[in-house]
């Protein structure tokens, strides 16, 4: 990351994580057990991790609390809109894609 930040260029991350959540909403996941998610979840979930990083580096409970309330509510306010907005013009299909 330094060599990036000093001017280097880019670099490559390559982040491993676990899938919590089925491929689409209502997957059976007959291919993995409800334990196999929530050991997995239990030790490598990213945000657990971090904020309890956060917390062992002197970061303020309450703030954290706040800063996730403020993250949940920009979520909801997105979901809101999301759904008070008109479905979009089919015929905009293939509007900036490039490829």
């Amino acid at each position: 990351m330094g060599r990036a930040r000093d001017g280097g260029g880019p670099g490559f991350i390559e982040a491993v994580t676990y899938r919590f959540e089925g491929h689409y909403f209502g997957e059976p996941e007959v291919y993995r057990s409800r334990e196999e998610v929530k050991a997995q979840r239990q030790q490598h979930d990213p945000i657990t991790l971090l904020h309890d990083r956060l917390i062992e580096a002197g970061a303020d409970p309450a703030e954290l609390d706040r800063c996730k309330a403020r993250a949940l509510q920009a979520v909801e306010a997105a979901l809101a809109f999301a759904d008070a907005s008109p479905e979009p013009d089919p015929a905009t299909f293939e509007d900036y894609v490039y490829a």
